[in-house]
């Protein structure tokens, strides 16, 4: 066992060595490069700080006080005089020219170190793409280019000096430029001469560079491109990356880096851990073959009692000491043992819990079929013995009225069995969740004023009063018939068992996101032993019969509770300390009314 472990081993050190000396060549190369790009990103942005600096001083030559007047007037020493107001103040500047509305320069002034600026005109700056879109912007817009021909190369920045008090308009040109090897004076030392930077226009000119000469890009690339000079010590890697002047693209900033240094370093790390490794390799190996005797020592003894426990030994456990993973091991093992036997010896009590489950279903069952076969029995035998009626010919008839009394009471009682057969059906619908709303904006109130004289018809063969109390602009989502239905459903059964000369009384109210209906009788109540079971299918409280020659079929409750929970409401009951019952329903209130 341990010889193919010490091969495998070695054979994974020998890769190891291999792999770990590739990755610090990959680790010495993305740093190079992670290098080059932070150099890259420091030279971008403090071109972008140069041409802030160019924006800001060509803004302020354009708008200083007397520069229109000088350049309408073509006054070369009037407009001379501002520009050297302009280049004192902006000392970094190495040109300030301003022109007329034809491009030609009134006064071109360059400052010399330690000397009077010196001050040209008739310079033709129109050729200049940049300065002509500055002479023919009428928003003010400042413009920006590079003079790469030029005896000093630039970046240089023009502003329209407009004559305009609300919209610009131009009269000539201010332009200032910043030398382009100030450029990347703000970029990190590159800390050797065989290194080196440059910048280069958008037309691939170079306009400044330090240190080792770099080719310019075969084009203006649209992100950075790394490219590798040379070969061995003398490699040379440089990374040519686009910079942009206004939002347009500008040119080309290059910072080149030899690559020798850098992975000189990874090569000796590399070489270092290959040997380092290759000692920790064999101390493993030899050290592993020492710690396996003892692991499978101890593994062997949970195998053991696994075994016993899958023959159904329940009381088999792992004598392994804990503190370790196989410690760990052996403790779940044993734990998982202890749960498997009481898992057993309490079978037969879950087993006995489930079998008196499915009694008590079956119980229910029975007592459903029981009670609905008791509550069809009354309507069938009264539509039998009226069908003898009708055919026995002893039964007396007095023009015909004996057969329309006995048809009348087959009618009645074959309604009855129909309600019991409808109330049966939807609530089987309810029960397996295919009740069908169509949901909409329901004015609560109004439905109940609606429904009300349908209520007191119920009511007034008991004369039982009814107060409705529905307010206006109760909106609530909700479907108008099932809504119908749950107040009828409620009413007809608070008007059942409240006797005569009592009250029913219906209140709607709004409380949050919700719309309450509350159905308040004083009639017998329910006791408190009965509690949800008023709304199983045919539950009677014992003791009570509806009253005023109704009829129930005892499924009401339990259709109602169905439907207001379709609708995502609740239902309840309670009876006041005075007397009666009274049940509160909820629907989910209409986004305008919350």
């Amino acid at each position: 066992m341990l010889v193919p472990f010490i091969a495998l081993t070695v054979a994974v050190g020998v890769f190891g060595v291999f792999f770990v000396t590739r990755d610090l060549s990959e680790r010495a190369e993305d740093a190079l490069n992670d290098d080059l790009a932070r150099r890259v990103v420091e030279a971008r942005s403090f071109l972008h700080e140069r041409e802030l600096y160019a924006l800001e001083s060509a803004s302020y030559a354009a708008n200083l006080q007397g520069m229109v007047a000088a350049v309408r007037a073509r006054d070369e020493a009037a407009t001379a005089q501002v520009l050297e107001s302009v280049i004192a103040l902006k000392g970094e500047l190495s040109i300030a020219v301003a022109t007329g509305l034809d491009g030609i320069g009134i006064a071109e002034l360059r400052p010399a170190a330690g000397t009077h600026p010196t001050s040209e005109r008739g310079g033709h700056w129109r050729e200049l793409l940049f300065v002509e879109e500055a002479l023919r912007s009428r928003s003010g817009d400042r413009t920006v280019g590079t003079l790469a021909g030029s005896e000093t190369p630039m970046i240089a920045v023009a502003a329209p000096i407009c004559a305009g008090a609300r919209a610009c308009e131009p009269v000539g040109v201010a332009l200032v430029g910043i030398p382009a090897a100030t450029l990347l004076s703000g970029t990190a030392s590159l800390g050797g001469s065989s290194e080196g930077r440059a910048l280069f226009d958008a037309n691939g000119r170079l306009l400044t560079g330090r240190g080792i000469a770099i080719a310019a890009p075969r084009s203006l690339p649209a992100r950075p491109v790394r490219r590798s000079i040379g070969s061995g010590d003398e490699h040379v890697v440089v990374l040519y990356a686009p910079f942009s002047l206004r939002g347009r693209p500008g040119g080309t900033v290059a910072i080149a880096v030899p690559s020798g240094p850098a992975f000189a370093a990874a090569r000796n790390a590399a070489r270092r851990l290959a040997i380092t490794l290759i000692a920790v390799i064999f101390a493993v190996a030899l050290a592993a073959s020492l710690l396996v005797r003892t692991i499978v020592r101890r593994v062997r003894i949970v195998v053991e009692t696994n075994r016993k426990l899958g023959a159904g030994e329940l009381s088999a456990r792992a004598d392994v000491p804990a503190g370790d993973e196989i410690g760990e091991l052996a403790a779940g093992v044993n734990t998982m043992a202890d749960q498997l036997q009481a898992a057993v010896e309490t079978l037969e009590l879950r087993v006995d819990q489930r079998t008196e489950e499915i009694r008590r279903l079956l119980e229910q069952r029975t007592q459903f079929f029981a009670s609905l076969s008791h509550e069809f029995r009354t309507p069938l035998a009264v539509i039998l013995a009226q069908a003898d009626r009708l055919d026995d010919p002893r039964t007396p008839s007095k023009n015909g009225r004996r057969a329309k009394e006995i048809t009348s009471t087959i009618r009645l009682s074959a309604g009855q069995a129909l309600e019991i057969v409808n109330d049966v059906l939807d609530v089987a619908k309810a029960e397996s969740d295919r009740v069908a709303l169509r949901l909409e904006t329901l004015d609560v109130g109004a439905l109940l004023r609606e429904i009300k004289p349908t209520i007191e018809g119920l009511a007034v063969a008991g004369e039982i009063r009814l107060e409705l109390e529905a307010p206006k602009s109760l909106l609530a989502s909700a479907d108008r018939v099932r809504v119908r239905e749950i107040v009828l459903n409620l009413a007809d059964n608070a008007v059942k068992y409240t006797p005569r000369g009592g009250t029913v009384r219906i209140a709607a109210a709004a409380e949050g996101d919700w719309i309450s209906i509350a159905i308040a009788d004083t009639g017998l109540g329910i006791p408190h032993e009965a509690g949800e079971r008023i709304f199983e299918p045919f539950y009677r409280v014992p003791g009570t019969e509806p009253m005023h020659g109704r009829n129930s079929s005892g499924l009401g409750l339990v259709l109602t509770r169905r439907l207001v929970e379709a609708h995502g409401g609740v239902i309840h009951y309670h009876c006041p300390f005075e007397g009666g019952t009274v049940f509160t329903f909820t629907l989910p209130a209409a986004a305008r009314s919350r």
